[in-house]
Parts: structure tokens; C-alpha cells; sequence
């Protein structure tokens, strides 16, 4: 075991490393390294808010510049995932839904909204032929919404319609579901 300097404020012996909160003499390579490490998780949080943030210009709506309905990161990954057809239509249907609940302000609109994530979904399944894998329409759905709900902002708007919809019933859309 390494000799700790009398003046250590505190220290104690973890495996084969000493571990101690003062800055002095024999102590210092060891609370250099620590230092080291604590700046290293700090650096990485703030890359981490950092990332969330410049996620499509930091706004809860982020970018549309095609006016789509479709934040641009989703849209780029519906384009990338799904050739022309009927497929990236209903990822698009799927989109343009998602978004509506990131963007929605009043709880009263909420029931109308899940009517169209409802027939937007059911539009999913019946594209999708429910194999195994990214094609099935559960797997689609969910990327599409890890790809939606990816800033804590947004991640709280889809909590919020979530919420406005607590208690609430509504049938299942008929038919034709897709647009």
C-alpha cells in the first residue's frame, strides 16, 4: 500500500488503487488521474447535452425543409430505410403523425390525434407483411419513434399526449387506412 501523506483530508484503499481527496505530495498522481477521470465524465455529459440539443436546430419542432410534416432526421431516415412505395408511404403517414404529437399544444386535440396515430398505424400493419426483423411493422414503428422522441423536450410531448389520453377510449379505424 502506498504512504499517504499525514495531511490527507481523506483516503481509503479501493483494490489496489488509493483513492484520496487531498492534494498533496506522494498522494497527487493518484488525484491526478481521479481529477482526470471526473473531467472526462463531465466533458461527456456535456457532449451528451450538447448532442441532444443540436438535434435538427435545438427546437422542439426542429427542421422541415421540405414541409413535409416530417422533421428532417426522420424524413432522411424513412428515405434511407424504405424505397418508393407503398412501404414509405406508411412510414411517412407514420411520420407526419409523430410529429403532430411533438408539436401538440392542447390536450383537447389529443383524442383526434390518436385517431389518426391509430389509422396511421393501422396503415402500418397492413404494408408491412409482420415478418421478423426491421420490416416488422412493430420494429418500424418503433424505430420511427426512437427517431421522433429524441431530445427529452420531445420525449416529454409524447409523455404529455400520453397523459391527455389517460382514461380515454376509442375504436380501431376501419378499412382503408392509408393515405
Amino acid at each position: 500500500m502506498k504512504t499517504l501523506p499525514e495531511k490527507a483530508a481523506s483516503n481509503y484503499r479501493r483494490g489496489d488503487t488509493v483513492v484520496t481527496s487531498c492534494v498533496y505530495g506522494k498522494a497527487s498522481k493518484t488525484r491526478d488521474r481521479a481529477f482526470q477521470s471526473v473531467l472526462w465524465i463531465c466533458f461527456l455529459a456535456i457532449l451528451a447535452e450538447c448532442s441532444e440539443t443540436s438535434s435538427n436546430n435545438g427546437t422542439l419542432a426542429g427542421t422541415d425543409a421540405n414541409q413535409n410534416g416530417i422533421r428532417d432526421e426522420v424524413d432522411s431516415h424513412i428515405r434511407t430505410a424504405f424505397a418508393l412505395g407503398p412501404r414509405r408511404d406508411a412510414a411517412e403517414q407514420q411520420g407526419r403523425v409523430l410529429q403532430k404529437v411533438v408539436m401538440m399544444t392542447n390536450a383537447d386535440k389529443a383524442e383526434t390525434l390518436m385517431m389518426e396515430v391509430s389509422r396511421s398505424m393501422a396503415c402500418l400493419y397492413s404494408v408491412f407483411d409482420g415478418g421478423n426483423g426491421a420490416n416488422h411493422p412493430a420494429a418500424v414503428s418503433q424505430r420511427l419513434d426512437e427517431e421522433t422522441f429524441d431530445t427529452n423536450a420531445r420525449k416529454k410531448a409524447n409523455d404529455q399526449f400520453s397523459e391527455a389520453l389517460d382514461g380515454r377510449t376509442w375504436t380501431l379505424p376501419q378499412g382503408d387506412t392509408c393515405e
